[in-house]
């Protein structure tokens, strides 16, 4: 018996709608679905095309996908030069977000304290 989802292929739908339209975790996304195979028949191809829009788009996570698929030799040529392309921006990016998410899990207090040693109160 075949079952067929219209819910996801719905959402498939509208994620390539919202890729053409450059937003890039849509692109992400389908990119994932592809590579994966979930929902669809696994397609490297297309993963590879939606990764690398994704990270043409500043989507950190495709740029850090694409700098793995430079370096592994998996799927495409090795490329140092394209790796590390994609891989700093990427980096700069995850590591500012950790930051932000150290200084908003914080206490308080403890933004206190912080503030009070920088202002040497």
């Amino acid at each position: 018996m075949l079952f067929i989802n219209f819910a996801r292929i719905f959402l498939i739908f509208q994620m390539i709608n919202r890729s053409k339209q450059n937003y890039s975790k849509s692109q992400f996304s389908l990119a994932k679905i592809y590579y994966l195979g979930k929902h669809v028949i696994e397609n490297i191809k297309r993963a590879l095309h939606y990764f690398q829009l994704g990270a043409n788009h500043n989507n950190s996570y495709a740029r850090y996908i694409m700098s793995i698929f430079y370096l592994e030799v998996k799927h495409i040529t090795r490329d140092i030069n394209n790796a590390i392309h994609y891989l700093s921006p990427a980096a700069e990016k995850i590591s500012k977000k950790k930051n932000h998410q150290k200084i908003k899990s914080a206490k308080p207090k403890e933004l206190t304290k912080q503030s009070k040693t920088k202002h040497g109160i």
